[in-house]
């Protein structure tokens, strides 16, 4: 466990920092930032959030404008104090390229990014070192085609932002990216707000499970003719309606979502209860 002070307050870091993505699992977040009309990035919910956020604010603004400045080729490795050019506070950031005196950076703790000159950029001490508290997440099975209308995408992007942007959102973990993107539906009630985004025309409805940037498992634990890949799927079963494909599924039983282990109970009390009316209608025990 790791504490860190900020203005005289010690506090847990490790429970600011994002949980691990675990396909299944349901989880509330907060959203800082919209990227395009299926992406987004957003931070944990935790006790104290408001009180730590400030304290590194606070904590950041005392520390930077006496910090040294950034010379020579800056490291990808590293977390920097950056100078947010829309309202000139500093930022913890990483640089994610740079052409000579200007620099790419993302805002590790929000997902927004700018290009900023050497001179906004300054060396952190090490308390200061720790992963971002937020992460970058996109829709599932959904996407914008290559060949959108720039007028459509940005209207995607409004209604997006303004689903997530510093509210309280539900989202239902499916997959991790090869770009380590969180791949979630956000659920509203009954609605999926990927869906409505896809009805809207502002993405297109797409399968992750055929997909180059869905990260596949490094090695195959049991023989193929046991994964869910094999396992026809009848047509009006819910979860291929939404989307979920089996490739993506869990090998062990004991790692299969509650969600698809409660659908498979019922389908198999369905299943008994019928083979039960059935033997007392013909009178067979």
């Amino acid at each position: 466990m790791t504490w860190l002070t900020l203005n005289g307050v010690t506090r847990n870091e490790e429970s600011a920092v994002m949980d691990e993505a675990v396909p299944g699992k349901v989880q509330l977040i907060v959203g800082t930032h919209t990227e395009d009309a299926v992406t987004f990035w957003a931070q944990n919910i935790y006790k104290d959030r408001d009180e730590f956020i400030l304290d590194l604010t606070s904590s950041l603004a005392k520390t930077c404008p006496q910090a040294k400045g950034v010379y020579g080729t800056p490291s990808s490795q590293k977390i920097y104090g950056g100078l947010f050019s829309e309202d000139k506070c500093w930022y913890r950031c990483s640089v994610q390229w740079h052409k000579e005196e200007e620099f790419h950076v993302t805002y590790v703790d929000y997902g927004n990014s700018e290009i900023v000159n050497r001179s906004a950029l300054v060396e952190l001490p090490e308390k200061f070192q720790f992963p971002g508290l937020a992460r970058r997440y996109k829709l599932w099975a959904v996407h914008i085609p290559a060949d959108g209308e720039k007028a459509n995408t940005e209207q995607g992007k409004a209604y997006l932002h303004n689903v997530v942007y510093e509210k309280q959102i539900r989202i239902l973990i499916r997959a991790t990216s090869k770009d380590s993107t969180t791949l979630v539906q956000i659920l509203q009630g009954n609605m999926d707000v990927g869906d409505e985004i896809a009805k809207m025309g502002f993405a297109k409805k797409g399968d992750p499970a055929h997909s180059d940037e869905v990260r596949r498992p490094a090695r195959i634990l049991r023989s193929p003719s046991i994964l869910w890949a094999r396992r026809n799927l009848d047509r009006g079963d819910k979860v291929l309606q939404q989307g979920i494909r089996p490739k993506l599924r869990p090998v062990f039983p004991d790692q299969i979502p509650p969600d698809v282990r409660r659908l498979r109970k019922n389908l198999s009390n369905n299943s008994k209860n019928l083979r039960n009316a059935s033997k007392q209608q013909w009178g067979l025990n």
